[in-house]
């Protein structure tokens, strides 16, 4: 298989079937040494890092793949980064960091209009929020995410806005606006 379809397989798999996940990415981390490909590399970190059984290790490898997207001036994978640190450090329950980073991300995917990791850093923004019972804010990023979907050209990403309230509602304990959320798009 190609680099580009190595990565989407091992994405593909992350959710349903990690060991497999594990060996793609295996592969994607031969193939980028293999070409002495900088590019590569940086998206094969990320690979090892989400497929990676210790936390550890993981603000090591996107340091590293962040390293090589600056140099490389890759600004689509440099937000992808930032909002990764921001997934690590909520996974640590450390919110000024994870705060710090999804906005970071969010900032450079909002310049650059990358509406996919727009919605991904707002709802976890939401998410994050809510978590803290900041609930104000949490329903100010779900809103975000929802104008986004007026925006967006990916036709993925328009349900993505209602998918945050529906979040939102569930942690603030209102199960009758999911219910209208799913009957209106579910």
């Amino acid at each position: 298989l190609e680099f580009k379809e190595l990565r989407e397989k091992a994405e593909e798999m992350l959710s349903f079937n990690p060991d497999s996940a594990k060996v793609y990415s295996e592969q994607l981390m031969q193939m980028a040494k293999d070409s002495k490909s900088d590019r590569l590399l940086a998206i094969a970190l990320i690979m090892k890092l989400k497929t990676n059984d210790s936390a550890e290790d993981d603000l090591d490898l996107n340091k590293k793949s962040l390293a090589i997207n600056i140099k490389l001036n890759a600004v689509d994978e440099i937000a992808r980064n930032y909002m990764l640190f921001g997934v690590i450090y909520l996974n640590k329950a450390d919110y000024t960091n994870a705060v710090n980073y999804f906005n970071k991300s969010l900032d450079i995917s909002k310049k650059n209009k990358l509406y996919t990791l727009s919605k991904k850093n707002y709802r976890s923004l939401s998410t994050l929020y809510g978590l803290q019972e900041d609930y104000p804010k949490a329903l100010q990023y779900a809103l975000e995410a929802l104008q986004l979907e007026k925006v967006s050209p990916n036709k993925n990403d328009k349900a993505f806005g209602h998918i945050c309230l529906a979040d939102y509602y569930d942690y603030t304990g209102n199960k009758n606006k999911i219910k209208i959320i799913d009957k209106d798009y579910g």
